[in-house]
């Protein structure tokens, strides 16, 4: 949405095509836990700039080559955005991505397991999502703390969040600890 903007301040003129029925890709995700609601604004205000600027933003339109080709583009900017990954394991079709989770309005169930091999924000985020929709979390990490890449301040806010009395967290390293 920013590439968008972006060029069509430079005097471009822009389409967008969006596979979704809505703009915001992942930012979508990212605002669903309370914590970081408030950079919902974000998506709100590209999207009023977007509309300002008169881009043609085709909505549920995949963008395949033969409709960029039609376009005939000078530039063409590629942001592909993601897909959730649930992992190469067995059991992995059991499982839900981060993207199931935050689709529904109410958690998978009373109890729930969240895998956190990577310690960045999509998990506290999760956790904080499924707390918030009365689960109770249980969250397994490999490193010796829950959300080692986040940095402190953020950390602290996520962990203030689960610990406010409604949510039951248990942590549990599964990494083979060695002394």
């Amino acid at each position: 949405m920013d590439a968008a903007r972006v060029c069509a301040e430079r005097g471009h003129q822009v389409v967008l095509f969006e596979a979704s029925d809505s703009l915001g890709g992942q930012l979508r995700y990212v605002t669903k836990p309370s914590l970081r609601e408030a950079m919902s604004g974000i998506g709100r205000w590209l999207s009023e700039q977007l509309v300002r600027l008169n881009v043609d933003i085709r909505l549920r339109t995949a963008a395949t080559a033969d409709l960029i080709i039609a376009k005939d583009p000078a530039v063409v900017v590629v942001a592909k955005g993601g897909l959730p990954n649930k992992g190469d394991f067995e059991g992995a079709d059991l499982t839900l991505s981060a993207w199931d989770v935050l689709d529904s309005k109410e958690a998978p169930g009373p109890s729930v397991l969240v895998a956190d091999d990577q310690g960045d924000h999509q998990r506290p985020s999760i956790v904080e999502f499924l707390v918030e929709q009365g689960a109770t979390v249980e969250l397994a990490v490999p490193d010796r703390r829950a959300f080692s890449d986040v940095d402190a301040s953020n950390a602290a806010a996520h962990l203030c969040k689960l610990n406010n009395g409604n949510a039951t967290l248990a942590m549990r390293c599964s990494a083979p600890i060695f002394v």
